[in-house]
């Protein structure tokens, strides 16, 4: 058998096993064979067949389905399963129910967050917007909003969603998170996504308040310091490129250092001559 088919087929088993395990132990046993028979035809290429899946109850249809829209998936396969996920009956009430269960658990629901994200409509959308009346954490906030509650994921996920109806977004930098937030929770009452009576609830929470208001502070320049030299510094200026190396070219010094060591002697000799013939000439008077 060649490597590249027995590659395919090693691939082919880790695709179908992983599809497998997506499906929850509770399913029927003909659930599951329906299953199992719904990613052989798409591991061939039918990705028509994940629309099936959309008909079988939420709880089954919407765990099975984002397991197709994961990393690794072709565009095709990715949109077909995306597509699959809006038309599942309940997904709405199905994804509500189990993400208000896991934040009663004290965790915060980032897959169900995510799949909400891919459906990207108004139900969806809907779902999502209690959770910017959220203002509870679950990790202590660290600097970064992200991933330290459902307020955070709710507004992130808005965001990402790029609703037509959405509010009016504003230039990075000319904003803040609690600002945004409340665009959007005031965007939530007028869509009726949340009860009017959550009017009172704008606002952003005092955590995340005192997160903007703390600011590091900005390093002062330290001036660049020199290593001093133990001589004297004396100013020159730039070499020219075409200067000949120093070997090459005497100085003033060197080319009358010579003459001028000659010129000292001469006269010392000199001087020495004349004061030996006025002793010799004293010596004979």
């Amino acid at each position: 058998m060649k490597p590249r088919l027995i590659f395919g087929c090693f691939l082919l088993l880790i695709s179908t096993g992983l599809a497998q395990s997506t499906i929850p132990d509770s399913v029927s046993v003909n659930d599951r064979a329906k299953l199992n028979s719904i990613s052989d035809h798409v591991d061939s290429g039918d990705y028509n067949a994940l629309y099936e899946a959309a008909e079988m109850p939420a709880s089954v249809a919407v765990p099975y389905l984002e397991f197709w829209t994961g990393l690794g998936r072709t565009p095709q396969q990715h949109e077909a399963a995306v597509e699959a996920l809006r038309n599942v009956q309940g997904y709405a009430d199905y994804l509500r129910s189990d993400m208000s269960g896991i934040t009663a658990s004290g965790y915060i629901p980032s897959k169900d967050f995510e799949i909400l994200e891919l459906i990207g409509t108004e139900p969806a959308a809907a779902v999502v917007a209690p959770y910017l009346f959220d203002f509870n954490t679950i990790v202590a906030p660290s600097g970064d909003l992200a991933g330290d509650s459902n307020l955070a994921e709710a507004l992130y996920t808005l965001n990402r969603m790029k609703l037509s109806y959405a509010p009016s977004p504003v230039p990075i930098g000319l904003h803040s998170d609690s600002e945004e937030l409340i665009a959007w929770q005031k965007w939530a009452i007028a869509k009726g996504f949340v009860p009017k009576e959550w009017t009172s609830r704008v606002g952003a929470p005092a955590w995340l308040l005192g997160m903007e208001a703390w600011k590091p502070p900005t390093p002062t320049p330290q001036p660049i310091r020199t290593a001093s030299s133990p001589l004297p510094a004396t100013a020159s200026s730039p070499v020219p490129t075409n200067t000949p190396p120093p070997a090459t070219t005497p100085s003033t010094v060197e080319t009358r250092a010579p003459w001028h060591v000659s010129s000292t002697l001469i006269a010392v000799v000199l001087v020495g001559l004349i004061i030996g013939g006025i002793f010799a000439w004293k010596k004979r008077c």
